[in-house]
């Protein structure tokens, strides 16, 4: 039988989820610290509460927005709820890092246009509607977020009357990869040519809105034809699928009218069998003005949680929308997805939801002055994490034309990235370095007060591809920069390697950054997914035991929302009825056997 886990394991928790969603008091957080150092731990990490939603006692904004605030701000009076959670830990003597997400912009959802949830004070204009939850500092200068590439002539099209609309659906058979590689693909199976007749399309309707929020029937004629082709396939970035053209049924919805008044679009389709309608959104459905022209739309097949469902007798379609570059929705590339129901916004995102730009001096002073933040709340350290909710762009390749990195991309390379589009790997690396400015900034800045810094790196940052699956820089939640990953190590007091491993650690993963950082003495951690994979098990800790680069385990994350007695992925800790803490028996009982935590 294999020894317990005997590194060094630290409980990271979202305060967020505490102080918002939970409604905890000051009670249950010198509850909560005094159960996890009754577990053994000695070290915990608190990711902050950072913009004006989540933290308004930041910025004066205290009874204005919605009421769960007030109530927060009611239990804790004029104390800073983020200095009480870590004050708590300090007094259960645990050390406490707060991980930094410069990144975490907000705005990665959005709402109805003229939604009153999208208050003024944290909400970012976007594509479908206001993205709220958004950083005050990005309110006051949405210009300084990530912008992408500028093309007038689209811009103009944009505009122009829509008159049809193509829907290509893949007839061959066609494999979407799991969401990591040991997992098995998606099969989507082929259909003979025959389909048109024994699964056609029975009724196509068109629908539109005006706010992205509720879709009306569009009245009107409009013709409907669909037949066999042969077409080449691209990428939701616009690669080539490989194997050369495929049998396509292409619908074609032709007739329409739609002015440039009309911003929103939704189609659904009818069928016997719906899920023969396969397809990559993004590239396979497009729009045409009456000279034929392909028109500059994004694509949805993502209904906000709250829509009603389609009712072909209704002459309404849903009250809440889509969500357009929604967040996490390509897990994997190509994008190939089974569906019937679709939505076409007018234009593209001109910005990257909620990213801050790093190449602007005021972002990175803006960073510093969060880090001011965190030291003053009291933390011993800060662990700066990339990667965020704010960046989920399907076509990210587009993105990083900012006049700062215009100008650094022409000085490096002597290229005009406005007349001809950047290499996206190379505009990566280019935004990595404005990163590489702020760390080290962060770094003299902590020293000086007596801190340390750690920082979260990939396993990709070791040999980059341009791809948007799990743990690769294009990923839907990484920024889409390539710090210097040598420079970084180098910096960092510890690392972090913030890598999903879905259960089997593999010590190959970011092996060269990890024995760099060993190599001079530094701690290197590596996430322990409990509540979003299943890596709290034997054989993950096993190898990770084994591989002597590894220091320790970060156990991501322990406030619990599972039944009364849990289960390994269920969080240690969550709050009773009267709001006290408590411990998840059986998620306490996993953590005793597996470690030698859970006293």
């Amino acid at each position: 039988m294999l020894p317990p886990f005997q590194k060094a394991i630290a409980p990271v928790n979202d305060t967020h989820d505490d102080l918002l969603t939970q409604q905890a008091t000051p009670e249950y957080l010198d509850e909560q610290a005094r159960l996890l150092a009754g577990l053994g731990f000695s070290r915990v990490y608190l990711i902050p509460p950072l913009n004006a939603a989540m933290a308004p006692w930041r910025y004066g904004i205290r009874r204005d927005l919605e009421a769960r605030t007030a109530e927060l701000l009611d239990r804790f009076g004029d104390q800073d709820p983020f200095r009480a959670t870590v004050e708590a830990a300090h007094r259960h003597e645990l050390e406490v890092f707060a991980v930094y997400k410069p990144y975490e912009g907000g705005a990665h959802r959005s709402v109805p246009e003229n939604d009153p949830a999208a208050s003024p004070h944290t909400s970012l204009p976007q594509l479908g509607g206001p993205g709220i939850v958004a950083d005050p500092f990005l309110v006051q200068h949405p210009e300084l977020r990530v912008r992408r590439r500028a093309d007038a002539a689209l811009d103009r099209l944009a505009a122009h009357p829509l008159t049809t609309i193509e829907l290509v659906f893949c007839m061959d058979e066609v494999l979407q990869p799991g969401i990591m590689s040991s997992q098995p693909p998606v099969v989507f199976s082929g259909q003979p040519d025959t389909a048109l007749q024994t699964n056609p399309v029975e009724s196509v309707s068109i629908w539109t809105s005006s706010n992205n929020g509720t879709y009306d029937r569009l009245s009107g004629s409009s013709r409907v034809s669909e037949r066999v082709e042969r077409r080449t396939l691209f990428d939701t970035i616009g690669r080539e699928i490989p194997g050369g053209p495929r049998r396509c049924r292409v619908v074609r919805v032709s007739g329409l009218n739609c002015d440039g008044g009309v911003r929103y679009l939704a189609i659904s389709l009818v069928a016997r069998d719906p899920a023969q309608f396969v397809t990559i959104p993004f590239t396979m459905i497009r729009a045409y003005n009456a000279d034929g022209e392909n028109m500059p739309v994004t694509v949805s097949d993502a209904p906000r949680a709250a829509n009603n469902p389609v009712s072909p007798e209704s002459n309404r379609l849903c009250d809440r929308g889509f969500e357009f570059d929604p967040m996490g929705f390509y897990y994997r590339e190509p994008g190939w997805r089974a569906t019937s129901l679709f939505a076409i916004a007018r234009g593209r995102n001109d910005f990257m939801h909620g990213t801050p730009c790093e190449a602007y001096p005021e972002v990175r002073e803006q960073w510093l002055r969060d880090a001011d933040y965190l030291i003053e709340s009291g933390v011993d350290g800060v662990d700066v994490r990339a990667q965020n909710h704010s960046s989920s762009v399907v076509e990210y390749h587009e993105y990083g034309y900012n006049e700062p990195l215009v100008t650094a991309y022409h000085d490096r390379y002597g290229r005009d990235i406005q007349a001809e589009p950047a290499e996206p790997l190379k505009m990566m690396q280019i935004r990595g370095d404005f990163y590489l400015q702020f760390i080290a900034k962060l770094r003299s800045k902590l020293s000086a007060r007596g801190k340390k810094l750690q920082v979260h790196l990939h396993g990709n940052y070791e040999d980059p591809r341009l791809c948007g699956d799990f743990n690769e820089v294009a990923f839907w939640a990484m920024p889409k920069i390539l710090p210097d990953w040598k420079r970084l190590v180098d910096l960092a007091d510890e690392i972090t390697i913030k890598d999903y491993y879905f259960g089997s650690y593999s010590p190959q993963n970011a092996a060269n950054i990890k024995a760099r950082a060993a190599d001079a003495g530094k701690p290197v951690w590596i996430h322990c997914y409990q509540q979003q994979g299943d890596d709290l098990n034997r054989d993950f800790c096993a190898a990770a035991q084994a591989d002597p680069t590894v220091s320790g385990l970060l156990l991501y994350e322990i406030t619990g929302h599972g039944s009364e007695h849990g289960s390994a992925g269920d969080g240690l800790v969550r709050i009773d009825g009267d709001g006290t803490a408590e411990l998840i028996p059986g998620a306490v009982d996993a953590l005793r056997r597996l470690t030698r935590y859970g006293k």
